[in-house]
């Protein structure tokens, strides 16, 4: 495997860009994917696991935290494993991966690690913005990056407000008690939802030619058992 001058036709130089490309997973094709060599695990975001209509059942309960550059950690939702194809036709190669659902924010909808490029027999060049590979046929293929997306998920990064996590924090909740407080907001939500409806039925002002007047050959009703005389007001007798 080697990169020539013409893997660096389709690149902007001088540009210090990652690799950015699309990829097949789970049938659906997926943009702005990150292939980051440093990362020892595959991540996939839950925003996009929920968009794959992936059902929860599949997920396998994990452990263990993920822990960032900055040293926080944050426990994933789950391990799923998920097919997924590079390239069409004779350049196909088809890999079966495990995947860690994360809920946090993030720019990329995907990042494909080691794990993702040793199954593929993969190496790429950020230089080149491309990724070898070999096919299902045994041939070395090649996977193109994205350079405009790559530039597009920078720029949102930057218009993205800061999020801080707790480095101390290596004890984050579980899954149970994360679920539990999904649960508890649900509830808030619809809490307030009915206390703003009741509110509005209670405002609301009913004009009166809607209402039933009494005809005039109906007796007033009158009320049942004892009754007892109150006084209005002050008495000045």
């Amino acid at each position: 495997m080697s990169f020539t001058l013409e893997d660096a036709k389709h690149v902007v130089y001088p540009h210090d860009d990652p690799l950015v490309v699309t990829l097949k997973i789970s049938n659906c094709l997926v943009h702005r994917i990150l292939v980051d060599g440093g990362s020892s695990a595959n991540i996939l975001y839950l925003s996009i696991f929920e968009k794959l209509m992936i059902g929860w059942e599949y997920l396998k309960l994990v452990g263990y935290p993920v822990i960032g550059f900055t040293g926080a950690s944050v426990v994933p939702q789950g391990l799923i494993s998920l097919p997924v194809r590079i390239g069409e036709d004779d350049t196909t190669r088809d890999v079966m991966d495990e995947f860690l659902v994360v809920d946090v924010p993030g720019v990329y909808n995907v990042i494909i690690g080691r794990l993702f490029i040793h199954d593929a027999q993969g190496v790429f060049s950020t230089y080149h913005l491309t990724m070898l590979y070999v096919s299902n046929g045994g041939f070395t293929s090649r996977l193109k990056g994205n350079q405009e997306m790559a530039r597009s998920c920078y720029l949102t990064a930057l218009k993205q407000p800061a999020t801080r996590f707790p480095i101390e924090n290596r004890d984050p909740p579980s899954r149970k008690q994360r679920i539990a407080q999904r649960k508890a907001q649900a509830e808030q939500r619809e809490n307030s939802e009915a206390n703003e409806v009741e509110t509005v039925r209670k405002g609301k002002t009913i004009p009166m030619e809607d209402l039933v007047s009494r005809p005039e050959d109906e007796p007033r009703p009158k009320p049942d058992g004892k009754i007892r005389q109150e006084m209005l007001g002050n008495d000045s007798a």
